[in-house]
């Protein structure tokens, strides 16, 4: 853990991802979703794909972040992107459960920023 947070204070968005993984589910103790979803949010931002879905499926079940819609449709349309197989099968299904809960206005916001989205 102290090495994966070494890792993760240098911005290594494997590390980012796993250690968002470790506090999600709880390994090695109680899980802490906010910060979970901190570390899959620099990771993401980097590109991550993994960490791009597993923040998406948060945004969407509200899950140690505020609920949002726009943000798990953008996040899981930028992994769909780069995935394939049953990983690219389950990011479109955040993206569509994502999408049921939008309003039209809301649905072209949301696609707008996945279009405009560059990683850092």
């Amino acid at each position: 853990d102290d090495f994966i947070r070494m890792d993760y204070k240098d911005g290594l968005k494997e590390a980012q991802y796993a250690l968002g993984v470790m506090l999600r589910d709880g390994v090695g103790g109680k899980a802490d979703l906010g910060d979970a979803a901190d570390w899959f949010e620099d990771a993401a931002d980097q590109g991550y794909a993994e960490a791009q879905l597993a923040l998406a499926e948060l945004y969407l079940k509200g899950g140690g972040v505020d609920q949002d819609y726009e943000k798990a449709f953008m996040w899981a349309s930028i992994a769909a992107e780069q995935m394939s197989g049953d990983e690219q099968k389950k990011a479109e299904g955040v993206q569509m459960a994502a999408q049921k809960k939008l309003d039209p206005d809301q649905l072209k916001d949301a696609k707008k920023l996945a279009s405009e989205w560059k990683p850092r």
